[in-house]
């Protein structure tokens, strides 16, 4: 066939035409500026399958023993751990296109799917089931049967009356094991099935009654500390090895941060993270200048409101309102963290500031324990009971009966007759020594020179009723 002819035939009948014969329809079509392309005419888009094949291998050998369905969609919970992760430019800080994640504590909203015929029997039957939910009256335990049958020719009764007589036998007592129900006063008379199923999430810890076994339940320190740790403090190590949330109400100077150190030393050997807060930027950067020098610098990060410093460092240091800001942005390092640091946990009291922590506890995943410092929360068990209650976690609270390190008042009144310098006058137990005062007030009873009042007098003064 003459070349002529195929080209004409290709222009007529094969290529895409950029008009319409009808000269009615030709005067609105626009030709396009852009060569036309014969498989750009027949491309389809792919779809989106929402099942595809994988291969199921053995778990030891790796050979190849089938092929199953399996769901190649997302998550669909946007505020779940498991969707996917935004840029690495906002891994710590979150951005104000992602919502917050599930909050710990805050049961999740399952959709209502029954009105949907096609996906009924995605809530009954998961995918590679063969069959959806069963009865616990179909499993077969090995010899049950036969139990039953020598049973009932023993006692004479129906093999259908014993094995329901052993299944709610078998359920009550399960029940009774796992489940720890308090039976209110007023519900005793009324049997067992009135019993009140409150949960109390508050545990006190007896310090007092020591740790004798400590070293056999935590044979491996995370970190190890060149001292002989405080009952409180292997109290608190040990929850923290169990994966509970603490909250340490230890005096002033008894050695709080002890657990927290041990926090970022344990989150460390998980490979994960913790967050250590602050009320204060002051605070912040005292403890990130402390923590350098005790977990090195690459371990160390600190974010506060004009400061960035290794936001990707495995210990970061930030103030309660930088954490509250990366809950609500949801910041994909919050995966991560293991541990949260509450310092100074009685900021929660502050008639302005007190609502960034309620925030914040609230907001947390609930993967991640929680950890509260604090020496003066008058209320301890009723605060811990609140954040149980909130994350439905246990709290262990943990306090100390007296103050480790002594407490002493002194004096300074220059040489006196004994050649003392300073004065003691209240002790370690809180007993103001009248004598040792009396002698300090003698000490510094000089008229000085050229001044007409006595030292003593203007020490009166200057002190006021605090002395007295």
């Amino acid at each position: 066939m003459n070349r002529d002819i195929l080209d004409i035939i290709e222009q007529e009948y094969v290529l895409p035409q950029p008009a319409i014969g009808n000269p009615r329809l030709s005067a609105a079509q626009q030709p396009m500026a852009r060569p036309y392309r014969l498989h750009e005419a027949i491309s389809v888009p792919i779809p989106r399958l929402s099942k595809m094949l994988a291969m199921v291998r053995d778990p030891v050998s790796g050979e190849y023993c089938g092929s199953a369905e399996v769901s190649s969609l997302k998550e669909s919970n946007p505020m779940s751990l498991l969707r996917s992760s935004n840029r690495p430019e906002t891994y710590a800080t979150g951005s104000g296109t992602q919502i917050p994640f599930q909050p710990g504590g805050i049961s999740e909203a399952v959709p209502d799917r029954s009105t949907d015929p096609i996906t009924e029997s995605l809530c009954t039957v998961p995918d590679g089931f063969e069959r959806g939910l069963f009865d616990v009256a179909e499993l077969q335990v090995p010899g049950l049967s036969e139990g039953i049958e020598l049973a009932a020719e023993r006692y004479g009764e129906d093999t259908e009356v014993i094995a329901e007589t052993i299944d709610q036998g078998r359920d009550d007592s399960e029940i009774d094991e796992l489940v720890e129900v308090s039976e209110h006063p007023d519900m005793r008379a009324q049997g067992k099935d009135l019993q009140a199923t409150r949960k109390e999430w508050a545990h006190m810890v007896d310090v007092a009654a020591g740790f004798g076994n400590f070293h056999q339940l935590v044979p491996r320190l995370a970190r190890p500390f060149p001292f002989e740790l405080d009952v409180f403090q292997k109290r608190a190590v040990y929850h923290l090895e169990r994966g509970d949330s603490v909250f340490v109400a230890a005096h002033t100077s008894a050695g709080k941060t002890v657990v927290a150190e041990y926090a970022v030393a344990l989150s460390q050997l998980h490979m994960t993270k913790t967050i250590y807060t602050s009320p204060i930027k002051a605070l912040s950067n005292q403890k990130f200048n402390d923590f350098t020098q005790t977990f090195g610098e690459d371990n160390v990060g600190i974010l506060t409101g004009d400061v960035k410093i290794r936001p990707e460092a495995p210990c970061l240091i930030m103030t309660t309102e930088v954490l509250k800001n990366m809950l609500y942005r949801g910041a994909d390092v919050l995966r991560d963290v293991e541990f949260v640091v509450f310092d100074e946990v009685h900021y929660i009291n502050d008639l302005e500031r007190g609502v960034v922590w309620e925030e914040v506890i609230i907001m947390l995943p609930r993967h991640v324990s929680i950890i509260l410092l604090s020496a003066t929360v008058p209320n301890t068990r009723e605060f811990a009971e609140w954040v149980g209650r909130t994350k439905k976690r246990d709290i262990y609270v943990i306090s100390t009966s007296k103050r480790p390190v002594p407490l002493e008042h002194y004096l300074y009144v220059g040489k006196n007759r004994t050649g003392n310098e300073l004065v003691r006058v209240v002790d370690k137990d809180g007993t103001f020594n009248t004598s040792q005062w009396r002698e300090a007030y003698d000490a510094v009873n000089k008229t000085r020179p050229g001044t007409g009042r006595t030292a003593g007098r203007q020490m009166s003064e200057r002190q006021g009723a605090t002395l007295w």
